[in-house]
């Protein structure tokens, strides 16, 4: 671990759910859309999928305001 200007290098506590969240709800919006723009029927997985990834933020954000 190396010290630069006083930062330690380490990654924040809740980074990996919050950037593992963001990354899920990016995916199952953008096959929700073009689910929808090709008019095919939507599948539910795609909506577990950005609904897992807003829980994993909404986590992720709680690990960092706890400490």
């Amino acid at each position: 671990m190396t010290v630069r200007n006083g930062h330690t290098g380490r990654i924040k506590k809740g980074a990996a759910p919050r950037f593992l969240g963001a990354a899920l709800v990016s995916l199952g919006i953008l096959n929700i859309l073009l689910s929808t723009r090709a008019a095919s029927p939507l599948d539910p997985f795609y909506i577990l999928m950005a609904a897992a990834g807003a829980a994993l933020i909404a986590f992720g954000s709680r690990k960092v305001r706890k400490g």
